[in-house]
């Protein structure tokens, strides 16, 4: 049997993930899903998501509380199969923000690294920092995975944390302190936390608000690729 491409374990991931099928997921319509537990799209780490909606082609699958799920149905049934794009994004917000205790909606970007695109930008020193620095600690026990961080005069000015939350694509984030900011640094502690991914067996992801230029600038730098448009509404915990 011929492996899956990348972009192909990334559809059957997020597609489960949004409780769709993969052809659903990259097809040609827009597509609503009453998503009996949001909690369960693993890269959100549990976070209380009313409304998660993804876009890969000329279409959207938005996952969403079941509650919604009709009203969001009425909104757009004579509307034409759409990407995320700000005027969408827009009107879907506008069309449920009556109905959710939103803490914060969110438009994004989410892209994705594999082998064949890696560029290594790595330099200096760059180490697994997580036994001996407090905030990588605190990102680990949250996320699951090491922390990095780029060595300068004998202390850290990045974390890039690994989120090993799938079997599938870990994701990144990353900090640098705002002293060592337009240094490289950024790149180099990613790279470091790549090749770790890779080292496992796992593709590489990346998820930055759309108007993070610094965040997606230093995704592409190393090699990230676009894979999707992404869009939804976190509400407020009691």
């Amino acid at each position: 049997m011929t492996p899956m491409q990348p972009v192909e374990l990334l559809d059957n991931y997020y597609a489960e993930m949004l409780c769709c099928t993969p052809a659903e997921f990259s097809g040609a319509k827009n597509i609503v899903v009453p998503h009996q537990d949001m909690k369960r799209i693993r890269f959100a780490h549990g976070l209380s998501l009313a409304v998660y909606a993804m876009s890969k082609s000329q279409a959207t699958v938005f996952a969403l509380k079941p509650d919604l799920a009709d009203i969001l149905c009425n909104f757009l049934k004579d509307a034409p199969p759409c990407t995320l794009n700000e005027e969408l994004c827009n009107e879907v917000e506008y069309c449920l923000a009556p109905y959710v205790n939103a803490a914060f909606w969110f438009r994004g970007y989410r892209l994705f690294c594999e082998p064949a695109t890696f560029v290594d930008c790595s330099f200096g020193e760059v180490r697994d920092i997580t036994a001996e620095d407090p905030s990588a600690w605190h990102m680990s026990q949250f996320w699951g995975g090491p922390v990095f961080g780029q060595i300068v005069d004998g202390k850290p000015v990045t974390w890039c944390c690994v989120k090993t939350l799938s079997d599938t694509v870990w994701d990144l984030s990353i900090e640098t302190h705002p002293d060592y900011r337009g240094r490289g640094y950024a790149k180099s502690t990613v790279s470091t936390a790549v090749k770790y991914c890779f080292a496992h067996g796992k593709l590489v992801g990346w998820g930055c608000d759309r108007d993070n230029v610094a965040s997606l600038r230093t995704a592409l730098s190393v090699g990230f690729q676009h894979y999707a448009l992404d869009f939804g509404c976190e509400e407020k915990t009691q």
